[in-house]
């Protein structure tokens, strides 16, 4: 068991609904992200990388509070953080795949 923010014990049962609907939300997700990747149409109309990066950032204080290791968090918002410096903050979470590639020298 964990606590919820407010403090009381969260069971992994109260918890499995909202990772299920969450999981259900990955198909249409990864359709979009595909045509956008092949059409290198990065748009942000929806959500930005900087709007992204601003959530995870308000997300990992939250977890470093509670005592949660913040490891694979801190390691994508660095992500995020390359893509904002190299000016591609207003563009959608699609256009992450090319500061990815370009780390790996694809």
């Amino acid at each position: 068991m964990s606590r919820s923010w407010t403090g009381r014990r969260t069971t992994p049962k109260e918890i499995a609904p909202y990772a299920q609907a969450g999981i259900g939300l990955l198909p249409g997700v990864i359709a979009e992200f595909a045509e956008r990747i092949d059409e290198g149409r990065h748009s942000g109309d929806r959500s930005s990388i900087a709007s992204a990066a601003a959530g995870m950032e308000h997300i990992i204080h939250v977890a470093q509070a509670r005592g949660l290791d913040v490891g694979v968090l801190s390691a994508a918002r660095a992500v995020t953080q390359r893509a904002i410096d190299a000016g591609y903050g207003s563009d959608g979470f699609s256009r992450l795949t090319q500061i990815l590639r370009t780390a790996t020298g694809d």
